[in-house]
């Protein structure tokens, strides 16, 4: 486990009031720590509201939830991070290597934008200052 992680849930044991060994990490408060924080009620009450406030853009009636976040993470760390896929595979607990690239990563736009510049500069085609008139 990553040292920061490891802090923070440290940190949050230091403060739930359901710290002891038979507690779950994100217990339910109704059921005084003995079962876990249902999916559903954890994002509707904490993880959606939290999004929103940071902007992220969820339009009315669409799903939002842990299984996004999921994808988030596999496209960041694969697109932007230039992780290794299998190790991306292994954070994500696939059993195979092609459901995290083909259902849990979408290309980047970023980079199919900078490997078509690449080919346009190699072709000899360089930037147009104006607009092609058709």
């Amino acid at each position: 486990m990553h040292p920061v992680l490891r802090e923070s849930l440290l940190e949050w044991y230091r403060q739930t009031p359901y710290s002891k060994p038979e507690n779950f990490i994100f217990p339910s408060l109704k059921r005084s720590g003995k079962v876990p924080l249902s999916a559903s009620i954890f994002v509707a009450d904490y993880l959606r509201p939290a999004a929103l406030a940071v902007g992220v853009l969820i339009p009315d009636g669409a799903r939002f939830g842990f299984h996004n976040l999921r994808h988030s993470l596999s496209n960041w760390l694969v697109n932007k991070h230039k992780e290794n896929p299998k190790t991306v595979q292994g954070i994500l607990r696939h059993e195979k290597i092609q459901t995290t690239l083909d259902l849990y990563t979408e290309p980047d736009l970023d980079e199919m934008q900078k490997a078509q510049g690449a080919f346009l500069n190699e072709m000899g085609m360089t930037q147009r200052s104006s607009a092609i008139v058709g």
